[in-house]
């Protein structure tokens, strides 16, 4: 596994995804995910994860890490950075750990956040609208994965909305630089 190392004057940077699914066996069929089994997901997703991210990043999690079965704090404890978590509709039972809670940051049902000179509106679901959407405002979300859907259409049709689950970013955490662009306003 690699452990990204940066030298004590760069800039921490911050990283999204979201539906993360540790642990949760049927998520590779049901998404089409590219591995075999759970263990090699995890596994993987760990590697991936600390190939871009340092100890001193921030990464926002947008919910579903992942799945209680599984030791999730031993998860926790081997991917680099500062966590925060904006809950999913998968986390509610791993929220009940107080030693899951203890290894984020913060805990929150939605944030804001100011990246790369964006407004970033954090929310597990996608949103049809958003505060300050029409002045710039941008909104990364999760919870719909990959499957081409109602919301998945109606999302794209707004450029300012991202879908940063893990089968949609290539399995590890973006920056809003990365994520961003191309996008045409």
């Amino acid at each position: 596994m690699q452990i990204r190392n940066r030298k004590k004057d760069e800039k921490k940077v911050n990283y999204y995804i979201s539906d993360l699914h540790f642990g949760h066996e049927k998520i590779i069929r049901l998404c089409h995910r590219p591995f075999k089994t759970v263990e090699e997901m995890d596994l993987s997703l760990i590697s991936s994860w600390n190939s871009v991210v340092g100890k001193r990043d921030d990464v926002y999690i947008l919910g579903d890490f992942g799945k209680t079965s599984v030791d999730l704090c031993k998860i926790l404890d081997l991917l680099n950075g500062k966590k925060h978590l904006i809950v999913g509709n998968h986390d509610k039972q791993a929220l009940k750990n107080r030693h899951f809670r203890n290894r984020f940051e913060d805990i929150r049902d939605i944030a804001t956040v100011h990246d790369d000179g964006k407004r970033i509106i954090l929310f597990h679901y996608p949103m049809a609208e958003w505060d300050c959407q029409r002045k710039g405002t941008w909104h990364f979300y999760g919870h719909i994965h990959n499957v081409e859907n109602r919301a998945q259409k109606m999302m794209r049709q707004n450029p300012r909305s991202v879908n940063v689950c893990a089968d949609c970013i290539g399995f590890k955490p973006r920056t809003a630089r990365e994520l961003t662009k191309g996008r045409t306003l």
